[in-house]
């Protein structure tokens, strides 16, 4: 992925969440309605459980297959397979640890009352997505291989919108669970390689591998699912996404080889490869509802 484009992933989200951070969260509640209604123009009294905009921090968990294998590309005289292990990703092991950077909101359309207290809310979920996942190439031991590996991390960042219902057991207390729709902005990533090896006869290769995806930024459109769970102005979350992005890599090699007599070549190759990478990631989220506790000439609060 290159600089600039490495660069505007990360700027997007901060310049994105700037409305959000400069607002303050609308506060409101209906009285003396049907048990279950819509919300209208003239829907004045609210309360922060109705509508709701928060800022979460987080961490993300890579589950299952993360990558693509490759097998030796080219037929060159290094045993690829080994490079690509990683790629195959079973059981998490071709990521680590990434973050999570979100902005969420909840806006009611009906409300759901029982002895005319509202006891749940069902409306639209909405918000902004950043993730960063290193890839994960320690599983390998690869000085065995006589080999130092480095890679670039999986970006991805994006809107997210869907149906939500939240439980409110007290006021100021919601359990929530929601589905979204995802249209993200990802990019893979890349690996890199140098081989250094002088074999029995004398001869050093030298080799620079270079794997990386050509287009480096796609979009897609993925899902999510999570409960959230917030008290007053602390909210968190546990999410299941599912994360896919198009693969259009290739693989380059260039190597040196030096034989015992002193004989010196250049062979070089360049092998193009396509594919889907399905990514299956879990995030644990804690954030602040913003603007809790402010409140409006219009709100009224129980």
């Amino acid at each position: 992925m290159r600089k600039s484009e490495s660069r505007f992933l990360v700027a997007l989200p901060i310049l994105l969440l700037a409305p959000f951070l400069l607002s303050a969260q609308i506060n409101s509640k209906i009285d003396g309605q049907p048990d279950t209604y819509t919300k209208s123009e003239h829907d004045t009294n609210r309360t922060g459980d109705d509508i709701f905009n928060a800022v979460k921090l987080g961490v993300i968990l890579p589950q299952g297959q993360f990558a693509q294998a490759i097998t030796n590309p080219g037929g060159t005289n290094y045993d690829f397979t080994n490079l690509a292990k990683p790629f195959k990703g079973q059981d998490g092991i071709g990521a680590k640890t990434g973050f999570d950077i979100q902005y969420e909101g909840f806006s009611f359309l009906w409300r759901i009352k029982s002895d005319n207290k509202p006891i749940a809310r069902i409306g639209l979920q909405y918000g902004f997505d950043f993730g960063y996942i290193p890839l994960n190439w320690d599983n390998v031991q690869w000085a065995n291989y006589n080999m130092v590996v480095g890679t670039n991390p999986f970006i991805f960042t994006g809107f997210k919108l869907g149906p939500a219902i939240y439980f409110n057991p007290t006021k100021d207390m919601g359990i929530g669970i929601y589905g979204l729709v995802d249209g993200f902005l990802s990019a893979p990533g890349g690996e890199n390689a140098t081989y250094n090896n002088t074999d029995a006869s004398g001869t050093n290769t030298v080799a620079i591998y270079d794997i990386k995806d050509s287009n480096n930024v796609h979009f897609n459109v993925n899902f999510s699912a999570g409960i959230n769970i917030y008290y007053k102005a602390i909210i968190i979350g546990v999410e299941d996404s599912w994360l896919h992005t198009q693969y259009f890599g290739q693989v380059q090699e260039t190597e040196t080889q030096t034989l015992s007599n002193g004989t010196v070549t250049t062979p070089s190759s360049t092998t193009a490869f396509s594919n889907v990478l399905h990514i299956n990631v879990i995030k644990l989220t804690l954030g602040v509802r913003l603007g809790y506790g402010r409140k409006s000439s219009r709100d009224k609060y129980e």
